[in-house]
C-alpha cells in the first residue's frame, strides 16, 4: 500500500522517497494508510490553528462555539416625550455562558445615528436619543456574540415609533 499525507509533517519526504524508488529500484517504501479519514486541512495535530483561509470549499467551521443571545420580554423601545426615543435592550442568557464573553450591540435611530458598544459579559442596554424633529422612525437594535473576527450570532428587534 502507498499513500502520501497532505500536509502531514512526514508528507513531502514520503513523496521524495517514492519519486526516488520510481528512477531507482534501491528504495522500496510501504506506507499503511489509516483506518480513519484524513484531514486534507489540517492533518498533523502539530498544525494549530486551523487554517481558515486553507478551508473553504471543505465543509469545516472556523468559528468557535457562537451562542445566540435573545431579547428578554422586557426590552422595550419606545417613545419619550420631547422629541426622544429610549431603547432598554435586556438580554436572555439561553445558550450564552454567564461568564467572560464577547458581546457587541447596536442601536440605529434611523435618523443618521447609530449608537453601539461592546461588552465583555451579556450586560443590559439603557440608551436615550434625541431626534431633531418629530416624526416616525424606525429603530433596529442588535444584540450580537462575536467569539471570534468574522464570527457572530445576533438577534434583531425593529419598532416603529411616533416622537412628538
Amino acid at each position: 500500500m502507498l499513500g502520501v499525507l497532505f500536509n502531514g509533517g512526514f508528507g513531502c519526504i514520503l513523496a521524495g522517497l517514492l519519486l526516488g524508488a520510481a528512477f531507482s529500484q534501491q528504495h522500496v517504501v510501504t506506507a499503511a494508510l489509516p483506518a480513519a479519514p484524513i484531514d486534507a486541512i489540517n492533518d498533523d495535530a502539530r498544525l494549530a490553528p486551523l487554517d481558515c483561509a486553507r478551508a473553504s470549499g471543505y465543509n469545516v467551521s472556523c468559528c468557535p462555539f457562537t451562542c445566540t443571545p435573545t431579547f428578554d420580554p422586557h426590552t422595550e423601545i419606545v417613545p419619550v416625550p420631547g422629541q426622544r426615543a429610549a431603547v432598554a435592550l435586556v438580554m436572555a442568557f439561553n445558550d450564552c455562558p454567564q461568564g467572560p464573553g464577547h458581546y457587541t450591540w447596536r442601536v440605529d435611530w434611523h435618523d443618521g445615528c447609530v449608537t453601539s458598544g461592546t461588552y465583555d459579559h451579556l450586560l443590559q442596554v439603557h440608551e436615550q436619543h434625541q431626534y431633531a424633529k418629530a416624526g416616525v422612525y424606525e429603530i433596529t437594535a442588535e444584540y450580537c456574540s462575536t467569539p471570534a473576527p468574522g464570527c457572530s450570532s445576533c438577534s434583531t428587534m425593529t419598532t416603529t415609533i411616533n416622537v412628538h
